[in-house]
């Protein structure tokens, strides 16, 4: 039979060995409890992204409706501009009081 002092040292040489096993069993649980916890915070901001992802798309898409407006609109200034140099130099509409000149025959 063993001395009394071997049998509470492996005692306590098995308790410790469980002990560290339980710590190992609850580290490991708090990590899967951690990286579940930012798996739903990326989660979130995944979600947040594909928000303001959709709002900026919206907002480029209202940017080019208004740009094109802007394009047409600068475009027909451009012609009324050519139109009143035309008529400055007497071409293209009434002239004078005697009639027509430029596009219409006299």
């Amino acid at each position: 039979m063993p001395p009394q002092n071997l049998v509470n040292v492996m005692d306590l040489s098995a308790l410790l060995q469980i002990a560290q096993i339980v710590a190992y069993l609850l580290g490991a649980a708090f990590f899967v409890m951690m990286l579940r916890a930012d798996i739903r915070v990326l989660r979130h901001d995944m979600a947040s992204l594909t928000f303001r992802q959709d709002a900026l798309s919206e907002a480029f898409s209202q940017l080019t409706n208004i740009l094109t407006k802007v394009a047409v609109q600068d475009t027909r200034i451009a012609s009324i501009e050519e139109d009143i140099r035309e008529l400055r130099h007497g071409r293209g509409f009434i002239k004078g009081d005697h009639g027509v000149d430029g596009e219409y025959a006299r």
